[in-house]
């Protein structure tokens, strides 16, 4: 009797773990790997890639630093393997981040541009191409995500020919409590299902499009969102989107991409959303703007 009551304990401790602890990692780890293979084979089966049809140039921004220099090679080569081929595919790197792996530098023959900016952390990714690229139809994308080929593709497709609406995959639902403040933001959940709303705070790890003029002309005041939103470029784009009175369409279905194995050790989300920096940043852009929505709480 002891015996079988020491087993059945042992044996609830390895389903608990595997279901609570373990289980997320190993479908995380599983999900990275299908992908990293995924990524090889669209790079050594691409095809031509045809021309897009918006009306503008069209720029595929990101960046990234050197704890990442070791995947970003399979992101680049998803960004550079899509079925549309962009004008410019740019990778915007701090000044200081030098120590460039060669087979990135080597992806310059296929059309990636490095450029180098002020360390502006996660706003490297859209801030510098916002200022070179004025005009330009700027899709963002993360340096640890793996992209399917036909990813630009949909989210122009997506675009109903309106300046004011940005286009994205990934969304959480901007939630208000029953007396009009804002719910904390691990309550906002993520959009299921496709869906046109001022109240969708695109994801930038899903890829975001970001037509001319759909950002406020505040978007670039490096001192402001230094001081109300240092590390939250998502929430800050999303107050600078619907102060230019711009909306959100998400396209898609729910979940977010996966990402390359082992290249979540340093992450925004471990401090943005376990630290409660993101609602420390909500607070600051409310007080600063007044808050971007007038949702009907849930």
């Amino acid at each position: 009797m002891f015996v079988r009551s020491l087993l059945n304990r042992a044996l609830w401790g390895i389903k608990w773990r595997y279901r609570y602890r373990w289980h997320p990692a190993l479908r995380d780890n599983l999900r990275g790997y299908t992908a990293l293979a995924a990524a090889r084979c669209w790079w050594h089966v691409r095809k031509p890639q045809k021309a897009h049809d918006l009306p503008g140039d069209l720029v595929i921004s990101l960046t990234s630093y050197e704890p990442r220099f070791n995947t970003l090679v399979f992101t680049l080569r998803c960004l550079l393997s899509q079925t549309i081929r962009p004008d410019r595919t740019v990778l915007w790197l701090a000044h200081g981040d030098t120590s460039i792996p060669p087979e990135i530098v080597d992806l310059c023959q296929y059309g990636l541009e490095i450029r180098y900016t002020t360390d502006i952390k996660s706003y490297k990714k859209i801030i510098p191409s916002l200022r070179a690229f004025p005009h330009a139809f700027i899709v963002t994308a993360d340096d640890d995500t793996y992209y399917g080929p036909h990813w630009l593709e949909h989210l122009i497709k997506a675009w109903e020919k309106d300046q004011h609406q940005i286009v994205c995959r990934v969304a959480r639902q901007v939630t208000l409590n029953q007396d009009g403040s804002s719910k904390a933001y691990k309550d906002w959940e993520y959009a299921s299902a496709p869906e046109v709303s001022p109240s969708l705070l695109p994801i930038g790890v899903g890829g975001v499009l970001y037509p001319p003029n759909s950002l406020h002309p505040d978007v670039l005041d490096e001192q402001t969102f230094q001081e109300l939103c240092p590390s939250g470029d998502d929430l800050w784009l999303y107050w600078m989107g619907r102060r230019a009175k711009t909306i959100y369409k998400k396209i898609g279905g729910p979940g977010v991409p996966p990402t390359w194995p082992t290249s979540q050790k340093r992450s925004l989300f471990h401090e943005n959303l376990l630290m409660s920096k993101n609602d420390q940043q909500i607070g600051a852009l409310t007080r600063h703007f007044g808050f971007p929505v007038k949702a009907q709480p849930n």
